[in-house]
């Protein structure tokens, strides 16, 4: 806890900051004034209780998360609360900013002051801050932060292509340092000053710990004192484990005797720093271009400026999609501007490289400029101008494109005239109005069109339009074709290509499984068109496999169906059902009307063989019971009456179609019985003599078929099922 205060009387009644009272309260790094200090006739319980929020406001403040910075404001407004904590949350340029704010050209103000220093913590959380540029001459102090005081604290900050000009004490992170840490930061570009302590990272260091930075600088110059590659001036503790480019040249001198603890750093070849910028996604720097590190291409921004380098060499470094890009500078919906062009032939051409070592994928390329020749991502490209890959993996992959031109007209190039243009693949679609139209290349004039895959859904023209190449002039040497290949659906002015091979204008034929395989390997959407057709495909194999399976019941005709085929027909129903609505809309010969007609003609004679075995069922009733049938109720005898048992045993056991046949039958057994019990009590001596005669012998068990007919006392042998009677209980059995 700290107290910034002047001595303070503590008895009686004081008057403001007469009587001493804290004017700030420190605590954790966080600085607050203390409420109410120029308040007149305060007591000391009053300064204590004053006091007391002041430490509670400091350390709820110092407890709370950081603050985000995601603007160039953002970034500007940390010098008015320099004791918090920030972390970048996105990459920040300044260019802008400093162009809407700055007064006589003096660009940045640097954030706080010598009298009142950055105490937070800044963490540039792998972030970049871009296009920082301070003109200020007289002015000591000078960096994004004039000074780092104790407590404060910048980590990981990216600072790239900075421009700073200041008087002493001049950095590019900070002018200077007393206590604090500065670590881990990564800083290109210029700095300049005219006083002591000039340095890549910092001017001036007094007590702060300060390691691990690294500065890829162009140039650090003095005119007037100290200057180092790292840190201008210390007076210690000594810089730890830093880093600088070892080309960079200090007031027009290359360091000779740098190392990690002083203030010119330890070198780093360009090949590391090239890494490292790789590794930080940060922009190389020009001074360090060669054709060995080719410029890193990682936003539309970056791809766009290829035009300002048009011999240079470049590689792609991350996705980018040219949507927004292109909606904020076009001009009347024309889309994007073709890279080089032959307007003042050779000097507008693109001659230099782009390559794709690691397959990343530009979207949204759009082009809307029928009236203009040589329209592509690239224009023109020539004089050993190459669009290609490092031979080993695939080049620029284009996906999405929709592109219209009037001649010469190609998604990668519209004319390539002595170039390479290999190994990219395209979706999308091409169009001009004109001729030379070519899925990647418009009209080749001498060069290399190789490896390149074209899956565009149309490409058009009037005339020379082809898959991958519109027209193969030769005008000047030969032309290299191989290896090309297109999507074997692409339609050429509306028709499909039938003489594609890889070495000539079409490419060979690629299938859409094949297409939609590579495009999931190099992690490209798949089109619309390419699904559709997908789709499309697997229907009609579906369909030809539901034609195959089920060709003898589809070649069935309905007069010549049984009713043993219903599994088959229910099988191809089931199947028919299982299909995609695609599939079943190329089943085009009637299918499944021939199947519903096989089927309703088998239930018709399922319905005519049941009626026939109802109708069979119930004849064969009346004939095993004839004989009883045969009896009126004035005719029946009790001696009937196990004939009457049997037969109505035998008609419970019919099934319900028949017994719906033989109603009047069933109502004629009924009343027989009837009519025998009525016999058997008005001859109760026959009857107890019969009672008698049973209860002697037994209750006897007698046996009938499933017709009725009785079969005797004895079991059946034969395995069947049959009806068992025995008295009034009646079951049927099974004899296995």
């Amino acid at each position: 806890m700290k107290f910034e205060a002047n001595k303070m009387g503590v008895s009686g009644i004081c008057s403001g900051n007469q009587c001493g009272l804290p004017s700030r309260v420190s605590t954790t790094g966080v600085s607050v004034p203390v409420p109410n200090v120029g308040a007149k006739n305060f007591s000391p319980m009053f300064a204590a209780r004053q006091i007391m929020l002041a430490i509670l406001i400091a350390a709820g403040m110092a407890m709370a998360d950081p603050i985000e910075i995601r603007t160039a404001q953002d970034l500007h407004d940390i010098r008015d609360n320099l004791s918090r904590d920030y972390v970048l949350m996105n990459d920040i340029d300044l260019t802008e900013f400093i162009a809407d704010n700055e007064t006589d050209d003096e660009g940045w103000l640097p954030i706080g002051t010598t009298d009142d220093r950055f105490t937070g913590s800044f963490d540039g959380n792998g972030f970049i801050i871009r296009g920082l540029r301070i003109n200020r001459p007289s002015t000591d102090y000078v960096g994004l932060f004039a000074a780092v005081g104790s407590g404060g604290k910048v980590s990981g900050l990216l600072l790239e292509d900075v421009s700073i000009v200041g008087g002493q004490f001049v950095g590019v992170v900070a002018g200077g340092g007393n206590s604090g840490i500065i670590e881990n930061c990564v800083v290109t570009g210029t700095v300049s000053g005219n006083g002591d302590g000039v340095g890549g990272v910092i001017g001036f260091i007094n007590s702060l710990t300060f390691r691990n930075n690294i500065a890829l600088l162009e140039s650090v110059n003095n005119s007037a004192g100290s200057a180092g590659r790292v840190v201008g001036l210390s007076i210690g503790p000594s810089p730890t484990n830093n880093r600088a480019w070892s080309e960079m040249m200090v007031n027009g001198n290359l360091i000779e005797y740098g190392t990690a603890n002083n203030g010119h750093g330890e070198d780093m070849s360009t090949a590391e720093a090239y890494a490292l910028l790789k590794t930080k996604r940060m922009r190389l720097p020009e001074y360090m271009y060669s054709v060995d590190y080719p410029f890193l291409i990682y936003t539309a921004e970056d791809l766009d400026n290829i035009r300002k380098g048009l011999d240079k060499h470049y590689v792609l470094m991350d996705d980018i999609d040219l949507t927004k890009f292109i909606e904020a500078n076009e001009t009347d919906g024309e889309g994007w501007e073709p890279i080089g062009d032959d307007t003042s032939y050779p000097n507008n051409m693109f001659t230099g490289s782009l390559t794709n070592p690691n397959g990343y994928i530009i979207r949204g390329l759009r082009i809307n400029r029928p009236d203009d020749a040589d329209v592509g991502l690239f224009g023109f490209v020539g004089n050993d101008g190459t669009v290609s890959d490092d031979g080993t993996v695939s080049g620029v992959l284009l996906e999405n494109v929709n592109i219209v031109g009037s001649n010469y007209v190609g998604a990668v190039v519209g004319t390539n005239y002595f170039g390479t243009v290999n190994n990219c693949v395209v979706t999308g679609t091409v169009s001009g109005n004109d001729s030379d139209i070519g899925g990647v290349v418009g009209r080749t004039l001498a060069g290399t069109v190789s490896n390149n895959v074209a899956l565009l859904g149309n490409v058009s023209g009037t005339t020379n339009v082809s898959r991958v190449v519109g027209n193969d002039v030769a005008r000047v040497g030969a032309d290299t074709f191989t290896g090309n290949k297109a999507w074997s659906g692409t339609l050429v002015n509306g028709t499909i290509v039938t003489d594609g091979t890889g070495n000539n204008e079409n490419g060979e034929n690629l299938g859409t499984v094949a297409a939609i395989d590579l495009l999931g390997d190099l992690e490209m959407s798949v089109p619309q068109y390419l699904l559709d057709a997908a789709a499309d495909e697997k229907a009609i194999e579906d369909a030809s496999e539901f034609k195959l399976t089920h060709k003898p019941i589809l070649d069935t005709e309905a007069e010549d169906v049984a009713i043993s085929d219903k599994e088959s027909v229910a099988a191809a129903l089931t199947a028919y059902e299982a299909l995609s609505t695609l599939a079943k809309d190329k089943l085009i010969d009637g299918e499944k009307q021939h199947l519903d007609a096989l089927l309703a003609k088998i239930e018709d004679l399922e319905e005519e063989a049941a009626v026939a075995a109802t109708e069979a069922e119930a004849n064969a009733f009346k004939t095993a019971h004839a004989a009883i049938l045969a009896k009126t109720v004035d005719n029946v005898a009790i001696s009937d009456k196990a004939a009457v048992a049997v037969a109505l045993t035998a008609y419970e056991a019919l099934t319900p179609a028949a017994k719906a046949l033989l109603a009047t039958e069933k109502n004629l057994l009924e009343n027989l019985k009837a009519k025998i019990t009525e016999l058997e009590e008005a001859t109760p001596i026959i009857a107890n003599r019969e009672n008698r005669l049973i209860g002697a012998i037994g209750v006897q068990t007698i046996y009938y078929d499933l017709k009725g007919t009785p079969l005797g006392t004895i079991k059946p042998t034969t395995p069947g099922v049959y009806i068992e009677k025995q008295g009034k209980q009646t079951k049927r059995i099974v004899v296995r």
